[in-house]
């Protein structure tokens, strides 16, 4: 069975970078190097095994080594035409691997990390943020290599996003970076914020807090024009009941159709049964994602947790067409067949 990102939890975000204090070129928001161009090419040889290119279906990301058999990047990166078993890592040093399965996925948090085919004899570890001193380390796709910005700096922490702003020149295919310090990862590259012209990443050591959320960054898509913003969801799991396995996909289908974001969305956008799951594919898939792990906890004792998480990311639009029937259901949808014409 070939895994979809429609059936891998997606998420839609953010991507891009910059330097010292200036205006961003006029028209360009695919690049962020704010005053003069700081990259140089990446020498050391350790960093060219453990970060390098993410091969999507029309584009590419920076992604970089974090275990055995995993590798992070950002979230965004992925889109909903990109199959995970055509997905491939290919490090600066040259190695190459398939992507096997999504790990983790965190919307809010806009970071994904994927398994690979191969495996890895080092990787880059985590670590707190000391000092004002950065390092990001991103792939060029057009010169094929990897670089690496000097010189650039934490500025300051964005209340209730989990992340920072900094000063890192970056172009397109940049996100996902890893931003060093003293050798670790103390960050991961997000996107560029207009608004006050300056770059995003999230912050590693916070992965592990529930009330953080980057939508509030409000990041240009460095892909080219497109601003996507996840969209604020909020977390409304019921007390759940004990679930048979054949069961699991219709409840955390009804549970999305009811979720009051999915249903606004689907109000506010006039949304049809003819158009609902091409709409909705994306906020489903992202919703299904707070729902999953409690669900298939319930139904554990009878099927083992991982088995059942890896059967929902499998079908993630077979969910967003029960959803969808949920909506229609409850009269969210547009339609004389579902009375409301």
């Amino acid at each position: 069975m070939q895994i979809k990102l429609s059936a891998a939890l997606a998420v839609g975000t953010l991507a891009i970078a910059c330097s010292s204090h200036s205006a961003k070129a006029p028209g360009s928001e695919e690049k962020s190097i704010i005053g003069s161009n700081e990259f140089v090419v990446e020498q050391d040889s350790t960093l060219r095994q453990l970060v390098g290119r993410l091969s999507l279906a029309d584009k590419s990301c920076t992604a970089f080594v974090t275990g055995t058999s995993e590798i992070t990047t950002a979230a965004h990166c992925l889109q909903i035409k990109d199959e995970i078993s055509s997905l491939k890592f290919t490090s600066a040093s040259g190695i190459t691997t398939s992507i096997t399965k999504i790990v983790e996925l965190e919307p809010t948090k806009d970071r994904l990390i994927l398994g690979t085919e191969e495996s890895f004899q080092n990787s880059l570890a985590k670590g707190l943020i000391q000092g004002n001193s950065l390092k990001l380390v991103g792939y060029d796709s057009v010169k094929n290599d990897l670089f690496t910005t000097v010189g650039c700096q934490f500025e300051k922490r964005i209340s209730g996003s989990g992340s920072f702003s900094h000063s890192c020149d970056t172009i397109p295919g940049m996100s996902g970076s890893p931003i060093l310090q003293n050798g670790r990862v103390v960050g991961i590259h997000l996107g560029y914020m207009e608004k006050i012209e300056r770059n995003a990443a999230y912050e590693v050591a916070l992965a592990g807090e529930k009330m953080t959320d980057v939508s509030v960054l409000g990041v240009t898509n460095e892909w080219g024009h497109v601003k996507v913003n996840i969209p604020h969801i909020r977390n409304v799991i019921p007390e759940l009941p004990t679930f048979s396995f054949n069961g699991v996909f219709n409840q955390i289908g009804g549970l999305v159709g009811k979720n009051p974001d999915f249903v606004r969305a689907a109000v506010d956008g006039g949304w049809t049964s003819g158009n609902c799951q091409a709409n909705g594919t994306m906020l489903s898939t992202s919703i299904a994602a707070l729902y999953s792990t409690p669900i298939c906890l319930a139904v554990g004792a009878a099927l083992a947790t991982g088995p059942c998480l890896a059967a929902v990311v499998a079908s993630g639009a077979a969910t967003t067409a029960i959803a969808c029937t949920q909506l229609c259901n409850d009269r969210h949808l547009r339609g004389a067949e579902c009375g409301n014409p």
